[in-house]
């Protein structure tokens, strides 16, 4: 699935969403409105006979959240679940991102220690010489 966008103010308002012979939704969403249209093109490629199809949503005057409802229902998307081994991940990377957060604020502490430590030494040597 594609989904087009436009950010030129002069475009229609619209969302185009297009689908593959294999990920198409199998059937069309019953509209009250005129928010959907529907249109299907042949594709290239190595058969005539894959269809592309085409649906596009009305955006003009709508929230974001009635953007999103009439998106799952005419694409016929289902929410995905968060699963307990996503959480574990998100907890781990995490966990690794603060580990990283500190060591590199030990590393620069470390670092400019190092290096007052080379000018009192390059100073020093400067003195003496």
């Amino acid at each position: 699935m594609t989904v087009e966008r436009s950010s030129e103010a002069t475009c229609p308002a619209k969302l185009t969403i297009h689908y593959n012979a294999s990920a198409a939704p199998k059937t069309l969403p019953e509209t009250s409105s005129n928010d959907t249209s529907s249109v299907q093109t042949p594709t290239f490629g190595n058969s005539f006979s894959n269809l592309s199809q085409t649906k596009e949503i009305n955006m003009k005057s709508k929230s974001n959240k009635e953007i999103l409802e009439r998106f799952i229902k005419v694409s016929e998307a289902k929410p995905a679940e968060i699963l307990p081994s996503d959480i574990q991940l998100k907890g781990w990377i995490d966990n690794i991102q603060e580990k990283s957060i500190k060591e590199a604020n030990i590393m620069k502490l470390h670092n400019a220690k190092r290096k007052r430590q080379e000018d009192m030494m390059a100073a020093a040597r400067g003195k003496t010489a």
